[in-house]
């Protein structure tokens, strides 16, 4: 498809680009935080959820599954706010993208209502890697674990409910997280892991956010964090680990990192 002068495809295996990304969807509140037309970048907003708390209202990651290519899945399928990844008002109020209609998502609608507490909140927080598919089977909306097994991901089960959150995707075969359960679980499955203190991400409200809400992939060999990263006890530990794995890094703004629930790339360069 045509996006501009360049051709665009959906990026197949989620929160994994293998070019550069042109299109993701983010909870709208921190777009102009983030500011990602700096790098050639268009974002659809997606509102506050009225089911959960105001700190994570806005976190796409409670809201919204890529499950793969254009396939997503989402409580709020069949109401505005996911409506608004191929209408018309999106196209001219947020993101300014001709045809948007053209790219043909598909929205699927999970069962689950999302609610303030736990687990009801975490129903929809599963994190995708490569073939697996890393969650808490008591917290996960059965249209998604369906789905899960449909496109043939191979479950991970893990006692944290907000999985995705939880780790920051380096590639399909590294990431960095400071759950223990979580990081035992990939390790037992080939990926490497390395493991942090826990902390030191704000989300207001809460005691810390999470790395993998303050982290996403611009491209393979690219990784954003939202804000600065030095005052992490770890943080000398992280930047060798991502050399090793061949991927630089950029701050998007020079605030201390904070959750914002993570950005879905989308769509990204052919």
């Amino acid at each position: 498809m045509l996006f501009g002068e360049k051709m665009l495809r959906f990026i197949e295996k989620p929160n994994l680009p293998d070019k550069k990304v042109k299109l993701v969807l983010a909870g709208e509140l921190y777009l102009d935080m983030l500011r990602l037309d700096r790098f050639g970048i268009q974002a659809i907003g997606v509102p506050p959820s009225p089911d959960l708390e105001d700190p994570v209202a806005s976190h796409i990651d409670m809201q919204v599954v890529h499950l793969y290519s254009n396939i997503f899945l989402s409580p709020y399928a069949e109401l505005s706010k996911v409506k608004l990844l191929y209408g018309i008002k999106t196209a001219e109020q947020v993101c300014k993208v001709e045809n948007l209609v053209e790219l043909e998502l598909k929205v699927l609608q999970g069962k689950v209502k999302l609610q303030r507490d736990y687990p009801k909140c975490a129903a929809y927080n599963v994190l995708l890697l490569g073939n697996l598919a890393i969650f808490n089977p008591k917290c996960l909306d059965s249209t998604l674990y369906n789905e899960l097994r449909s496109l043939q991901y191979k479950p991970v089960l893990v006692r944290q409910g907000f999985a995705r959150c939880s780790v920051c995707v380096v590639n399909e075969h590294a990431v960095i997280t400071a759950d223990t359960g979580i990081a035992a679980a990939l390790s037992m499955h080939g990926i490497s892991v390395l493991q942090i203190a826990p902390g030191y991400i704000a989300l207001p409200g809460y005691d810390t956010g999470f790395l993998g809400g303050a982290s996403f992939k611009l491209s393979s060999d690219v990784l954003a964090f939202t804000g600065r990263m030095e005052q992490h006890p770890d943080w000398l530990r992280i930047q060798a680990f991502l050399r090793r794995e061949q991927v630089s890094y950029l701050f998007l703004t020079d605030e201390p990192v904070f959750d914002v629930g993570t950005v879905i790339p989308v769509l990204e360069e052919s």
